[in-house]
């Protein structure tokens, strides 16, 4: 399968209210862009076209929204922990800056928004 293939397939689940198709369809397409941005080719590719590093983490950031609609919290979290250490070790700018959870369920109340 295609990275794009994968991305419309997640898009048409989540609008046929499959949020776990949708969960496997963007985790198998973060997979493939992983794959794709791992290889000695890809600095010649053209970034338009094959997708690089801010890809992912929007990737990241819509499987963790993904994750919340079904009450996957930690999942959540994990992914957009994800997306932040990936746009700070390729140096651009995060526009989640803080996560906060409720400390009895675990449940994340908000994600704050920088401008």
């Amino acid at each position: 399968m295609s990275i794009r293939v994968e991305e419309c397939r997640s898009i048409v689940c989540k609008i046929r209210g499959d949020l776990f198709g949708a969960i496997r369809r963007r985790k198998r397409e973060i997979k493939l862009l992983k794959n794709l941005l791992s290889l000695p080719e890809y600095p010649k590719l053209v970034p338009e076209l094959a997708g690089d590093n801010s890809d992912l983490v929007d990737r990241l950031i819509l499987l963790a929204i993904l994750y919340q609609n079904v009450g996957f919290s930690k999942k959540a979290i994990h992914c957009l922990e994800e997306a932040r250490e990936l746009a700070k070790k390729h140096r651009f700018r995060f526009s989640i800056k803080n996560i906060r959870t409720c400390p009895k369920t675990g449940r994340v109340l908000a994600a704050c928004f920088s401008r």
